[in-house]
């Protein structure tokens, strides 16, 4: 038996984690995808590395799709600007030929002064039809050009909708191929579906995939009861035991 200072040693399990970090993630279209393939964790990257391959198969099968509409919409599109203009010529020339008649028969109408009175009355009625079958024609025009011009748009308006969508497609299969954002220790994140274990290939996983560590610096994260808190001091010697 001796007497001296009375010493209270507290132990406590926590984390040891990086200060500094640039997450690895996927773009929000692929939040939920399919891992064909995934580094190690705790390995070290470069800046530029591939670091998580994403299964794609169901956006190629969208983007092949939707390249087939825009191939149809092509064709679409050119083979309604040639019947517009097709139909636009006929009935144009129609027009012309309808204004000649009409410019001989104002020749003819010269002669009125001596035609027998039923030869003037066929003369003026020609003239009225003329008039009247032009004037219906340069409506039919007018109405015609407005009409092609918004069926133009239309078709323009759908093919501009299918190259948007082969656009986005291809974004987002550009994207699947994950590369790291800097050069570091990467840490992945664990399985949504097992979070027992680190992600791995043939894994399911959220938008996020892991973090890079970049720098040495690193704290620790611990949890200590409210009871034990209240024999801590600012100040006192802390010992740090790594098992690793």
């Amino acid at each position: 038996v001796y007497r001296g200072d009375f010493r209270h040693y507290l132990q406590v399990e926590g984390t040891v984690l990086p200060s500094k970090t640039i997450p690895v993630t996927a773009i929000n279209e692929l939040r939920w995808s399919m891992t064909q393939w995934v580094v190690d964790d705790g390995i070290y990257v470069q800046e530029g590395d591939v670091v998580c391959v994403l299964d794609n198969t169901y956006y190629e099968e969208l983007r092949e799709t939707v390249s087939l509409y825009v191939e149809q919409g092509h064709l679409s599109y050119e083979s309604g600007v040639a019947n517009l203009k097709s139909q636009y010529a006929e009935l144009e020339a129609q027009a012309k030929n309808n204004a000649i008649q009409a410019r001989l028969s104002q020749l003819d109408s010269l002669q009125l002064a001596y035609y027998t009175p039923n030869q003037r009355k066929i003369a003026e009625l020609n003239l009225r039809k003329n008039a009247i079958q032009q004037a219906k024609l340069d409506r039919q025009l007018a109405t015609m050009k407005i009409v092609n011009e918004a069926e133009l748009k239309r078709l323009e308006m759908q093919l501009r909708q299918y190259q948007e969508l082969e656009e986005q497609y291809s974004y987002v299969m550009d994207h699947t191929i994950i590369k790291a954002p800097a050069s570091g220790m990467i840490l992945l994140v664990n399985c949504p579906a097992m979070p027992s274990r680190k992600l791995m290939s043939g894994d399911e996983m959220r938008q996020e995939i892991g973090m890079i560590v970049v720098g040495d610096e690193r704290h620790v994260q611990m949890e200590v009861l409210e009871q034990d808190v209240k024999r801590m001091e600012s100040g006192q010697a802390v010992n740090f035991t790594f098992p690793g």
